[in-house]
């Protein structure tokens, strides 16, 4: 009998362990589960973070003025959800009744406070640009180089996409000019070469004047100047001062058929890509957006050989829209757009790589 009951206990016994183990091995394989399921959310939203944080946007226009167009495009601005805004010069055009103070309040009653609204010289803003410097002040925040005359940054600050170089050839800003081998075409030379050592991915050259334009104007900037652009492959260059949006073919040159972009005149070798998918190194494309409020735009001179060099166009005579372009980047694309606040225009193209 003793030895019948040592026999029922020692069942029972094993069978406690055993309920035991299968509660332990249970038990772990939950926690394993709760342990990889929590792993794979923080990495899913670690990934959409760093995804949402891996791009940005900014909008750039120039010639301003006050009008009902530059307050929807401030307006625009202000809701867009960029970064920060490139106004390349023009902007108050009656500096005679109208204060810098006066139209910087203007400018910034209709943005987020300290929105960077970041300034470069116009050849409207001489008299002023000092005052509108210290009214409209930089608020990127890691800017080298004397604001709204010449100065670069790299964005975002922390891990760069983008190095922009604002620039003022043509006379807008005293003291600086950018003829061949001189301190500040060298000055700039050096960043776009920097930038690149650097592998910051996106180079853009912002500045008011142009060089080439389909419009009867002359190069006020130099061919010297662009074609150091051209020829360093600089992503995107931006300008404004002709009242009009004109987004050019990619452009580059090849030291055979190109060996620089033709002013007064039209050579196809110089177009790498016509398209709107465009393949970053290949070449640069301008775009000109200088239509933010100052009436009235300019008109397209189709008989212009420059025209040749463009893809798309719009001014007073095509389409007639006010409004500014704004682009997105990241680490493979940079995508532009020209968002309309009055007209039916738009255009949009994509380069990536």
């Amino acid at each position: 009998m003793c030895k019948f009951m040592s026999i029922v206990f020692n069942v029972i016994q094993k069978s406690q362990l055993l309920r035991s183990h299968y509660f332990f091995s249970f038990s772990t394989l939950l926690l394993l589960i709760f342990v990889v399921a929590s792993t794979l959310f923080a990495l899913a939203y670690h990934s959409k973070s760093t995804q949402a944080s891996s791009s940005f946007s900014f909008t750039v226009a120039s010639d301003y003025g006050r009008t009902n167009y530059t307050t929807a495009n401030l307006n625009y601005i202000a809701h867009s959800g960029a970064s920060f805004h490139l106004a390349l010069g023009d902007l108050n055009y009656d500096p005679t009744h109208v204060s810098a103070s006066a139209w910087s309040s203007y400018v910034k009653s209709h943005l987020p406070s300290n929105f960077p609204f970041e300034l470069i010289a116009g050849n409207h803003d001489t008299s002023q640009l000092s005052a509108l410097a210290v009214d409209l002040p930089d608020h990127i925040g890691n800017i080298s180089g004397p604001y709204a005359r010449e100065y670069h940054f790299d964005y975002p600050p922390s891990a760069p996409l983008a190095r922009f170089i604002m620039i003022s050839p043509g006379g807008v800003a005293g003291g600086y000019s950018y003829s061949k081998g001189s301190s500040h075409y060298n000055w700039l030379s050096q960043n776009i070469d920097s930038a690149r050592a650097a592998n910051i991915h996106w180079v853009i050259v912002a500045m008011h004047e142009h060089c080439i334009v389909a419009g009867s104007q002359a190069c006020s900037i130099g061919s010297a100047l662009e074609d150091l652009l051209v020829s360093k492959k600089v992503d995107l260059i931006l300008q404004g001062h002709k009242r009009s949006y004109q987004a050019s073919k990619q452009l580059a040159l090849n030291g055979t058929t190109c060996k620089t972009i033709q002013v007064n005149g039209y050579n196809p070798n110089c177009v790498v890509n016509a398209t709107t998918l465009l393949t970053r190194g290949a070449g640069s494309v301008i775009v000109i957006t200088g239509t933010g409020g100052q009436t009235p735009l300019g008109s397209i001179d189709s008989a212009d050989p420059e025209k040749g060099y463009f893809r798309m166009w719009m001014g007073s005579n095509v389409n007639q829209t006010w409004g500014v372009s704004k682009f997105t980047v990241s680490a493979t694309q940079l995508h532009g757009q020209f968002v309309g606040v009055s007209g039916g225009f738009s255009d949009s193209f994509t380069i990536s790589g």
